[in-house]
Order: structure tokens, then sequence, then C-alpha cells
């Protein structure tokens, strides 16, 4: 935890494990209060298709990551940043617009990039960390992602969104889903930080 870019590192996760929980815990909220769909249409059609989405993200980002990873160590973490930059419009995208085919392509990207961070970002914990700590770099940012996601990403995006209820009701998951889109971006940042410590390092 000494090393700079690590440090960054961990804020990142952090801060994406906050997007990813509470989006987990909230789309769907989402999707039936301001889109209108059942709960079978969102079971049946979209989680599948968001499994699919992100999976092939994940791949695709992993191996752009690997391939340019091996001219620079950067890489490793700049595509974790940009793939948050990326992922940012796309929140905005779908949380914010009643247009059927703007929304839709804004939680394709989600879907696709939010989780595609994962891969090169514990790759470069390997690059970083000392040969003897290798194993624990990587479950520490796992600990991290996990305890702010579940602690506190759903719990500031329901409280957030008890207090908007009373002036925008149902609409009020919308705005208050703008907390993970703030994570991805500030996400974003660390990783971008880090890969600057990096450079400094390397």
């Amino acid at each position: 935890v000494s090393i700079p870019a690590y440090r960054w590192l961990l804020g990142g996760a952090a801060f994406m494990g906050g997007a990813l929980y509470s989006m987990a815990t909230w789309l769907t909220a989402m999707l039936v209060r301001v889109h209108a769909l059942s709960i079978v249409e969102v079971a049946s059609i979209v989680t599948p298709l968001g499994g699919v989405a992100g999976l092939f993200g994940i791949i695709g980002t992993g191996w752009v990551a690997d391939r340019l990873g091996r001219r620079d160590a950067r890489w490793r973490l700049w595509v974790p940043a940009l793939i948050c930059f990326i992922c940012v419009p796309g929140y905005v995208a779908f949380l914010l617009s009643d247009n059927w085919l703007i929304w839709v392509t804004g939680l394709a990207v989600v879907f696709a990039l939010q989780g595609a961070y994962q891969g090169p970002a514990y790759a470069a914990c390997l690059t970083i960390a000392p040969e003897p700590m290798r194993a624990i770099s990587i479950s520490v940012p796992v600990l991290c992602s996990g305890l702010a996601g579940q602690i506190f990403g759903p719990l500031i995006v329901g409280m957030l969104n008890d207090g908007l209820m009373s002036r925008f009701g149902d609409e009020a998951i919308r705005y208050s889903l703008l907390v993970p889109a703030a994570c991805t971006f500030m996400g974003g940042l660390c990783f971008l930080a880090a890969s600057f410590c990096r450079a400094r390092t390397a």
C-alpha cells in the first residue's frame, strides 16, 4: 500500500465497486418505474442481454489491454480509465433520456463496459506489486470493491432516492442513480492518476 500507483488503483476499485453494486441493486427499479418495463421483461430480456454484452466487453477490453500493455505497461491502467470515461455518457443517456433508442444504447454501453475495467486493473496490480506480494495485491482491490460496493453504494443511492422522492416521485430513481455515474468518473480519474504514478516509478 506504500506504492502510490497501487493506492490510486485501490481507490479506483472502490469507486467502481460502488458503481457496480448500486446499478445491480437499483437497475430493476429504474427500468420498472421510469421506462415502464415489467419484472418479467427485465428478468427474461434485459438481464440476459446485459450478461452477454458484459461478457464481450470484458473479453474485448482485456484483449486490447493485453496487446497494448506489452508495448507500455501503463496501458493496463489507461484502458480502465478510458473504459470509465466512455461509460459515463452511457449512464447519462440511460438515466436521463426518454427516447427509447438513446436510453437503450446508453444501457448497452453500461452493460458492456461497467465491469470491463477489472481484468486490466488486476493485471496492473501484478506489475505494480513486488513479486512476494502479488497474490495479496489482487485480493485487496477485490476487498475494497466489495466493501465499498455492497455497503456504501446501494445505501447512498437509496438514501438519495428517499430524499428526492417527495419532489420527483418515481422519477427520483433516475437522478439518484447518477451516483454510480459519478463513481465511475472518479474511478477513471483514480486509474489515470495511477498511470502517472506508474510512469514516474517505471
